[in-house]
């Protein structure tokens, strides 16, 4: 949730100023809470100069931390599951990494354009020019996600069709057709971010808990290995990257989708199939 003062309340403001470590000497103008109703412990401050976050001790890049304006021309901003990487030395624990990517590479891009006058000048950011500079930034993200979710919608029923037309009884289940228990161990183990949506899901267990299996998203593929496989736990595999990967039977119930990670299924044959049809179909949408 993003909000600029004054709808930002003036103790929230206090508390998260502490617990970032924001300096004394700067003003806010607005904050992304990633937790609505703790907004002082989860979240981005967006001030004059740069923004304010912390992470948790057992988080990666724990502490506090402040990245400058002038920094987000040079930074690159990759989403990932549970955070937003920053470059290649910062990690920001989040849920809403797909949010928070394009709207820091925005502010890069108009930061960029802005920067040769800033410097010219030789002073900081007014607070009612960092109020417009955000107010800015987010109404073009909030215009880009409107853009995307028409997108992400037809893009959703397209898939949908193709998983239905790649029926394996007892193992493939499409939506809106997936048992509830299916669909609460497939968010509670394979690393689904909150904003995705469930629309298939491959069960690899015997007694039918999906504990272990593949969810298909609207992003990608999220899927969760049991031990003993090549590759144990939870993983990601986007489809913008899907159609560029090398997808093969490696063993009985091993597939391998490129880049250092491995599927196990049940079904391998079956699910080669339907992932090399995947990789066509989204490779036609492409093109």
């Amino acid at each position: 949730m993003f909000r600029l003062k004054p709808d930002v309340p003036e103790e929230v403001l206090r508390a998260a100023s502490a617990s970032y470590e924001v300096p004394n000497d700067e003003t806010l103008v607005g904050m992304f809470a990633e937790v609505a109703d703790q907004p002082e412990l989860f979240g981005i401050l967006f001030g004059r100069r740069g923004i304010y976050f912390t992470n948790e001790s057992f988080a990666p890049s724990p502490g506090a931390h402040a990245l400058l304006y002038s920094s987000f021309p040079a930074r690159d901003f990759s989403p990932d599951i549970e955070w937003l990487r920053i470059g290649d030395d910062l990690l920001l624990p989040t849920f809403s990494s797909a949010t928070l990517a394009p709207l820091f590479r925005r502010l890069g891009d108009l930061f960029e354009h802005e920067q040769a006058e800033l410097e010219a000048r030789d002073e900081l950011l007014t607070a009612d020019e960092v109020e417009e500079f955000a107010q800015h930034v987010y109404d073009g993200w909030k215009s880009d996600q409107e853009a995307q979710a028409q997108a992400d919608g037809a893009w959703s029923d397209e898939l949908v069709g193709f998983l239905r037309n790649h029926n394996v009884p007892g193992r493939l289940f499409v939506a809106p057709d997936i048992p509830e228990r299916k669909t609460a161990h497939a968010w509670e183990r394979y690393g689904i971010p909150p904003d995705e949506s469930i629309l298939g899901l491959i069960d690899e267990t015997g007694m039918g808990s999906a504990k272990n299996g593949l969810a298909f998203g609207v992003r990608g593929m999220y899927f969760h290995n049991a031990g003993g496989s090549d590759s144990t736990g939870s993983h990601f595999v986007p489809y913008s990257a899907f159609p560029g990967r090398k997808v093969e039977s490696t063993s009985k119930y091993e597939v391998s989708l490129g880049d250092e990670v491995s599927y196990n299924s049940m079904i391998a044959g079956k699910v080669v199939e339907v992932f090399v049809d995947l990789q066509a179909l989204i490779q036609d949408r492409a093109s």
